[in-house]
């Protein structure tokens, strides 16, 4: 962008905006960030912010109002995406550097917020978890995020053993490393503008 002349240059394309806008198109269809299991059937949660499944003895458990969440969730970061991309291609043309500036600084952050409210969130979802069991008499020391863990219940006088895993899976890693990359675009951005004015 060294010449005013609304021209575009394609030197100038915001590069980590433009492969991470990319990237987090595919975020809501990389399946679930964070898996729970009791048992081996007796209750499983597979969740992202873009899905919930839950099953009871391999029965599925719907909820409208989680299918709602994750639906307005994904309509929002495919916004922010698109967004990000667009900011991106339009800072090769010197007549938009404004708009793809606002565009930019509105939407690079967006996914890193989204993952660290995922995270709080599975941190108040675990500590419910771990008091609702509490509260049904199963006697279990869950884990925060990552971890095993084994319960007991009684069962007409006999005691059974629960055991209960939850971990991270990879779609969430690289869901932080999508976001680190599109994170990367407004930084890259101003650094390239301030060359353009050292230039001119």
């Amino acid at each position: 962008m060294s010449e005013q002349n609304g021209e575009w240059n394609l030197r100038d394309i915001n590069i980590p905006g433009l492969i991470g806008g990319m990237l987090i198109f595919a975020l809501p269809f990389m399946g679930a960030w964070w898996q729970v299991r009791f048992g081996t059937t007796a209750f499983a949660l597979d969740l992202s912010p873009f899905g919930v499944a839950t099953s009871q003895y391999g029965i599925p458990i719907a909820s409208p109002v989680l299918s709602a969440v994750s639906l307005a969730f994904t309509i929002l970061i495919l916004y922010f995406a698109a967004l990000l991309v667009a900011g991106s291609v339009l800072s090769a043309n010197p007549e938009y550097r404004t708009l793809s500036d606002w565009l930019v600084r509105w939407s690079a952050r967006k996914p890193a917020y989204l993952i660290i409210f995922f995270v709080l969130s599975l941190v108040v979802t675990g500590l419910a978890m771990d008091y609702t069991l509490a509260q049904a008499g199963i006697a279990i020391d869950l884990p925060i995020l990552i971890g095993e863990a084994a319960g007991s219940i009684s069962v007409s006088g006999l005691a059974v053993r629960i055991p209960a895993t939850m971990g991270l899976t990879m779609a969430f890693f690289f869901a932080v490393i999508f976001a680190v990359i599109a994170a990367l675009a407004e930084p890259y951005q101003a650094h390239r503008h301030q060359e353009d004015t050292k230039q001119e």
